[in-house]
């Protein structure tokens, strides 16, 4: 009896030896191994992360400026009232002025808005319905009067419908002009003519297309005479004509 209790007994040891045999093996598979931190992994101190984060941001490209932005400052003054909005657009009635740089500009009516630079100015009517305040512009030496006016400050460009300038003894008229940026006006529906009567002028060279630098001369596609608003047979397909401040005359 005493045999088989030790044989018992000895079974029972190695059949448990046998069971932690194969569970090693799992046991050491489930468990989580802990690597010891590199040397190289270390916390950054703040002024560190600082230094970093500054470096990123000047990394990142700068914004760029408008170009359409002003850069000096605009004097305005108006005879009867002057409005601005929240957006930043401005009105003035009434004999109204601005001064920006080397620019001036006066009618009766003007808007302003801030933020593209864009100027419009026109006349008005009084209380008999007769015109009064029509926009006068001057740029350095260059001056015109027209009936209405858009014109970007800091692009220098501009449209003018009905302008009238003076170049040497003579007048140019034209129905729609736009003005580039180089200081030239490219007309549409032009008259050339020395007469003073803008409205109706007596005689003047129509030109239907043309470039004009002030100061300088005009150039002009097809053009023709008229005299008492009769076209006469006297035409040119291209025309160049330098200005001058001396009188001559005949054509």
């Amino acid at each position: 009896m005493q045999i088989c209790n030790q044989l018992y007994i000895s079974k029972s040891i190695l059949f448990l030896l046998f069971f932690l045999w194969l569970a090693l093996p799992f046991s050491g598979f489930c468990q989580q191994k802990v690597v010891p931190a590199s040397k190289e992994n270390k916390t950054l101190p703040v002024d560190s992360i600082s230094k970093v984060a500054t470096d990123t941001i000047n990394l990142q490209s700068p914004k760029k400026q408008k170009s359409n932005q002003i850069d000096a400052e605009i004097n305005y003054t108006a005879q009867d009232s002057i409005v601005f909005l929240g957006n930043g657009t401005g009105f003035l009635h009434g004999k109204s002025d601005i001064k920006y740089k080397n620019i001036e500009l006066k009618a009766d009516f003007i808007r302003v808005k801030m933020d593209s630079s864009l100027i419009f100015a026109k006349g008005t009517r009084d209380s008999v319905g007769a015109k009064v305040g029509e926009p006068e512009f001057s740029e350095g030496e260059s001056k015109y009067t027209s009936r209405e006016l858009t014109y970007n400050l800091t692009t220098k460009k501009g449209y003018i419908r009905q302008a009238v300038t003076q170049q040497g003894e003579g007048y140019i008229i034209s129905d729609k002009t736009k003005k580039t940026a180089e200081e030239t006006l490219c007309i549409s529906g032009g008259k050339y003519t020395t007469c003073d009567n803008h409205d109706h002028p007596d005689f003047y060279l129509s030109l239907t297309k043309g470039k004009v630098k002030p100061g300088s001369y005009i150039v002009a596609g097809p053009a023709y005479l008229v005299v008492e608003d009769v076209p006469l047979p006297i035409a040119i397909p291209f025309g160049f004509f330098p200005f001058t401040d001396k009188y001559s005359s005949g054509i």
